[in-house]
């Protein structure tokens, strides 16, 4: 809308479950709050910040996953610092997953190299006393995100023909 040669901008979101209200809000040019009403648990930088969070979760318990497989301990793991994670010593899918994580680390705690590598979305250090509870917590984390998943592939699997992606089956029969 900011190029000078653009007359006009019309959003509109097709096939999502709410694809009406944001809609008839993006029309109205309400906020997330104002197009939610009592549905909307905060503001759009809240749910962006969810699933931030639930990104950085699920990148450090893949991570803590592979560090605990390839031999090392929850004592060692919550004792390391960010200096140390990165220099410890992984095989190329550990280099991967510690790539992703901190990417993601940011999101919850600042960088600084003598901070505590692993913490929770809180910012708090991962103690080895609570490790085992804590990475049980985040696989719920990642069983929720799969349903999600699932669910939504199962709608699309019954609204589109997926032999041909995104053409509607009322459609492709015509």
């Amino acid at each position: 809308a900011a190029l000078d040669w653009v007359t006009g901008v019309s959003v509109v979101l097709g096939e999502h479950m709410y694809a009406d209200t944001i809609n008839a809000g993006l029309a109205r040019g309400l906020s997330f709050q104002e197009t939610f009403g009592v549905e909307a648990d905060g503001d759009l930088e809240d749910l962006r910040r969810t699933f931030l969070v639930k990104a950085f979760q699920r990148r450090q318990v893949a991570l803590l996953n592979h560090l605990t497989g390839t031999g090392h301990s929850p004592e060692t793991i919550a004792a390391l610092t960010l200096f140390e994670l990165r220099g410890l010593p992984v095989d190329d899918e550990g280099d991967r997953l510690r790539r992703r994580y901190l990417e993601r680390r940011g999101v919850v705690a600042a960088a600084d190299d003598e901070m505590p590598a692993f913490v929770d979305a809180a910012g708090l250090s991962l103690s080895a006393e609570r490790f085992a509870a804590y990475v049980s917590g985040l696989r719920r984390v990642g069983v929720n995100a799969e349903f999600n998943s699932a669910l939504c592939r199962g709608l699309l699997s019954v609204r589109f023909d997926l032999e041909t992606p995104f053409v509607p089956k009322a459609r492709a029969s015509a």
